[in-house]
């Protein structure tokens, strides 16, 4: 895992509220936060803010930016709205963003940008996240709802732990990876910077998923995966070099990915 987790990591040991607030006076103050994607899972962190905001009020939403207009009316149902593209972040004075975008590359880029524009990457927990002891949470993570880590684990910079994920002891994700809904990743496995683990996936104890990976969803690892390849089934088999999505193959939601 790159150094990226270490500065404004977050800490187990304290509320899921207290975390998100770490390094803040003046807790009544709302923190505005802007969503950087509009699609799914952009849509789903505002989803968690809310959900965050009804156990203790910390953010103030601002609203989407995306480099396309996302349809307004299904924003409008949810009570969000389109601020335009990531360039003009900084013209609604936001302090704190949230990369949600699925794309590790994307979203290393936006998350840069920002950053050089003086925001804050927020770190969201949903309050029915399990988060055990000595757990470490990168800038900029997201931990989706009724998702659970146990103990002694390490997650980088900008991590997307979606719904019901299981991560067990000794774990480490690194910065930029991205965790499916319903997927399980055993003790003392690691998954590296970039990384993707498809819905329903399983990666078995002690293995390792190189940077750039895709496994796809449903699929069982039994073996270390190596870097920048996609594997997929039961057992995890190669199914091309580099990302599928990338060569015009399989697309990310086949695969077990979102946007």
């Amino acid at each position: 895992m790159d150094d990226e987790r270490l500065p404004g990591t977050v800490d187990a040991g304290e509320s899921a509220c207290e975390r998100l607030e770490e390094g803040h006076s003046g807790a009544s103050t709302l923190l505005r936060l802007v969503i950087i994607g509009a699609g799914g899972f952009g849509r789903e962190c505002q989803g968690i803010v809310e959900a965050v905001n009804s156990v203790r009020p910390t953010w103030d939403f601002v609203g989407f930016v995306d480099d396309r207009e996302p349809d307004p009316d299904l924003l409008r149902r949810q009570g969000g709205r389109w601020l335009g593209p990531p360039r003009d972040i900084g013209m609604h004075a936001p302090s704190h963003f949230v990369a949600a975008v699925s794309d590790p590359s994307l979203r290393r880029t936006w998350s840069e940008e920002a950053e050089m524009a003086g925001l804050l990457p927020a770190t969201l927990i949903h309050p029915t996240a399990t988060v055990g002891r000595d757990v470490e949470l990168g800038r900029g993570t997201v931990v989706a709802s009724h998702s659970s880590l146990t103990t002694n684990i390490r997650v980088g910079a900008h991590v997307q732990i979606d719904q019901n994920v299981a991560i067990g002891h000794d774990a480490i994700l690194g910065s930029f990876s991205r965790i499916n809904p319903g997927a399980t990743i055993s003790g003392n496995v690691t998954v590296a910077d970039g990384a993707t683990v498809g819905t329903n996936a399983a990666i078995i104890q002690g293995l390792s998923v190189g940077a750039g990976s895709f496994v796809g969803a449903g699929a069982v690892v039994t073996r270390d995966v190596s870097p920048g390849i996609t594997v997929v089934g039961v057992p995890a088999r190669l199914l091309r070099s580099g990302r599928a999505e990338r060569q015009g193959g399989l697309g990310p939601k086949a695969l077990g990915g979102t946007s």
